[in-house]
C-alpha cells in the first residue's frame, strides 16, 4: 500500500454537548461513533477526543476479540 490513504477521519466536538466521529468507508464518509451529553467533565471529553485522534482506534464496543 505505498503511498496510499488507508483511512480518513473527521471528528466534530462541540465540548458543550457532543462528539461525532466519521470515517470513509467504501467512498462515503459514514458516521462511525457519536456521544451526546447534557453534562460532562471536560477530562471525559478530552478523553474521548484523544482516543479518537489515534487513527488506529476504531471504538472498543465494534471490536472483535
Amino acid at each position: 500500500m505505498d503511498g496510499e490513504l488507508v483511512l480518513v477521519r473527521e471528528i466534530n466536538i462541540d465540548f458543550t454537548k457532543m462528539i461525532v466521529v466519521k470515517d470513509l468507508i467504501d467512498g462515503q464518509m459514514v458516521e462511525v461513533y457519536r456521544e451526546e451529553w447534557e453534562e460532562k467533565d471536560e477530562g471525559n471529553v478530552l478523553d474521548i477526543l484523544y482516543k479518537w485522534n489515534d487513527l488506529d482506534y476504531h471504538d472498543e464496543s465494534t471490536e472483535e476479540d
